[in-house]
């Protein structure tokens, strides 16, 4: 009986110490800062328009997983919850008899599920095993961005000229979910290329940019009826802070 205890102690320890130097599981947060650009693809005259490009930002959590196949090379999986906000002002104006300008301020809030798949490569700074100390990362891979949730808030200003008066008017509303997800693509997939600083004591610092290969926006037969459509892209910058819940004392 004794040597059974014995024997499934010893088991255990190999095992957990094997865990614990192939297998990395934990969890991060932080933050996502958004570089905006919008392609307008039809204009009508004699009105002109034009969108100003705003960085927004927001927040991501969630957790990862990762795998040691062979030393100093490292397959990860992450699973996120990533958010984007961002304001876009809009102005349109038309010449004519009666003139008009039209200022629209948007606010809008997406929320992602985000899925990256990376493989890192590593150097150990303190030439000790995987865990211990300082390391540090290069890795490259891509993503997947679901989109989960999106809302949006509107403010119109109306300035008409006409016969020597000004005539200015406000309309504020919320944006239909319906339109909203009409508008917006229903999944991204970009490619993402970043570095990670391991400190030691499981905590860890990650920076990665990410760069789509589609619009956030889609392009429908019935957005395409309007005059002034664009097609809205965006890259993702991302700072986070992990914690790695297996490591060597």
């Amino acid at each position: 009986m004794k040597r059974l205890i014995a024997l499934a102690v010893a088991v255990s320890a190999t095992a957990f110490g094997y865990a614990q130097m192939d297998h990395q599981v934990g969890a991060k947060a932080g933050y996502n800062h958004l570089f905006l650009k919008y392609d307008n693809l039809l204009t009508t005259s004699p009105s002109t328009s034009s969108t100003q490009e705003l960085n927004g930002g927001g927040f991501v959590l969630g957790g990862y997983y990762n795998y040691t196949p062979m030393d100093d090379l490292f397959l990860q999986a992450e699973l996120l919850l990533s958010n984007r906000m961002w304001n876009e002002i809009s102005t349109s104006v038309y010449d004519g008899q009666v003139s008009t300008i039209t200022q629209t301020y948007t606010h809008y809030t997406n929320n992602y599920l985000e899925i990256p798949l990376l493989a890192k490569y590593g150097l150990n700074l303190t030439k000790r095993k995987y865990g211990d100390k300082k390391y540090l990362f290069f890795y490259g891979g891509t993503s997947t961005h679901i989109l989960m949730l999106t809302k949006g808030t509107q403010q119109e200003t109306f300035r008409v000229d006409a016969s020597g008066q000004t005539t200015v008017t406000q309309n504020e509303t919320t944006l239909d979910k319906g339109d909203l997800k009409n508008y917006f693509s229903p999944f991204q997939v970009s490619g993402l290329a970043g570095i990670q600083f391991t400190f030691g004591f499981g905590l860890n610092v990650d920076f990665r940019y990410q760069f789509m290969m589609n619009p956030a926006s889609r392009v429908t037969p019935e957005a395409t009826l309007a005059s002034d459509f664009s097609v809205l892209k965006q890259n993702l910058a991302t700072i986070t802070l992990g914690y790695n819940f297996l490591w060597d004392y």
